[in-house]
């Protein structure tokens, strides 16, 4: 049997004690980043639903401001066919043995102007009732002094989200599972950015709608605003400048301008949006569809039957095929919407660059039908059933059922 001395077990005791706790004291590092980084997730999570409830708000204004704006129309048009009648019963240019027609015609335009001016007995939008054009009217008025804020909280909103991921970013390596925990949280940045990519793209591609230059200038994803919602607006407010001006009187060629002025504002930040913001998020979101990829592990095979999800139906159709050099070639197989385009024809050409992405070269038309030789990059999802598609405009691809 063997003895020790105190001396020795106090410093057995030591050592063990030196080994253990700087252990001990990384676990619990460890442990509160996890738990910082699950309440970060927590909140990026309530802060995604506010900000769809806010892009809801947004669009229900929207809603409302096309559907007041028909009955407008409607209303304009009866106001200009009484007027017309009355001028001309005013005048007397007419046969005398019309005076009863014209006045049946003008009691019947004055009958059809107040159906609208009740809404034809009332309107529900959006499960609100409205009784009268002059309640809508409010109603839109209303809406669009909210939406001014609205659109603030959105883009508060996004900021807070990107600070959000950056606090996790920073807590990341020191994560209980930092492969875990990265994947996670590259899935949910990806989801709402595609849903961001996916509105900026709407708005460019929609004259109807216009975009706020305020939240532009602060770099979040803005969220839109109808041409029926904007005139609206800007109109609201020119008369209200009129008001309060003593002797101003109101000037529709002044006003006219403004909305030019305005709209000239809405495509300028468009052309930025289109030429800078939209490439800018295609890239961001490519990478993390690599990063996303490579952490779910192994390269995809591109080769094979592919759809391209592009319009409403009748997709064109590609057979993706690999040569000798390594390049991948893409053979329509179905030319579906494409113009130009025939049964055999070559749509690409692309090398791979990493497990999941393609660089190379699309072989397309101008709108004149002349051949054209376009970058492409296709970036292929986690389960390799679709492909991001880049070239001119992103689009997908799904593999064929």
């Amino acid at each position: 049997m063997m003895f020790f001395s105190r001396n020795h077990v106090l410093a057995g005791l030591t050592l063990v004690l030196a080994i253990l706790l700087p252990a001990a004291h990384a676990r619990a590092q460890n442990r509160d980043a996890q738990d910082r980084i699950d309440a970060i997730e927590s909140r990026s999570d309530q802060v995604v639903e506010q900000r769809r409830q806010v892009r809801e708000e947004l669009n229900r204004a929207d809603r409302l401001a096309g559907i007041a704006a028909d009955w407008f129309q409607k209303k304009s048009r009866v106001d200009t066919e009484i007027q017309r009648l009355e001028e001309q019963k005013r005048s007397g240019s007419f046969n005398i043995y019309d005076t009863r027609q014209l006045d049946d015609q003008l009691q019947a335009l004055r009958r059809k102007l107040d159906g609208i001016m009740r809404l034809e007995g009332g309107l529900p939008i959006d499960g609100v009732p409205f009784g009268s054009l002059f309640q809508l009217q409010e109603e839109v008025k209303r809406k669009n002094s909210e939406a001014l804020q609205l659109n603030d909280e959105y883009v508060r909103l996004t900021q807070e989200l990107r600070a959000l991921d950056q606090e996790r970013d920073a807590l990341l390596p020191q994560a209980l599972d930092q492969a875990k925990t990265q994947l996670r949280s590259d899935k949910f940045t990806l989801s709402y950015l595609r849903e961001d990519l996916e509105m900026l793209q709407e708005l460019v591609g929609n004259n109807g709608l216009w975009i706020l230059q305020s939240a532009i200038k602060l770099g979040a994803m803005a969220p839109h605003m109808s041409r029926e919602r904007a005139i609206t607006l800007l109109t609201n407010e020119y008369i209200l400048s009129v008001q309060s001006t003593p002797g101003k009187k109101v000037d529709h060629r002044e006003l006219a301008e403004k909305i030019k002025k305005y709209q000239a504002e809405s495509d300028a930040i468009k052309r930025e949006v289109r030429e800078r913001i939209i490439p800018e998020r295609i890239r961001e979101i490519e990478e993390l569809q690599r990063r996303v990829s490579l952490l779910e592990g192994g390269a995809r095979e591109i080769k094979g039957c592919w759809v391209i999800v592009v319009g409403s139906g009748n997709y064109p159709v590609i057979e993706i095929a690999g040569n000798a050099q390594g390049y991948y070639e893409a053979i329509l197989t179905h030319v579906g919407q494409l113009d130009f385009f025939k049964r055999g024809n070559r749509l690409f050409s692309v090398s791979r660059v990493n497990d999941d992405t393609y660089d190379g070269t699309e072989y397309s038309f101008t709108a004149a039908g002349r051949p054209v030789k376009v970058t492409l990059r296709l970036v292929m999802s986690r389960d390799g059933k679709s492909i991001s598609y880049r070239a001119d405009s992103l689009l997908t691809l799904r593999r064929c059922d």
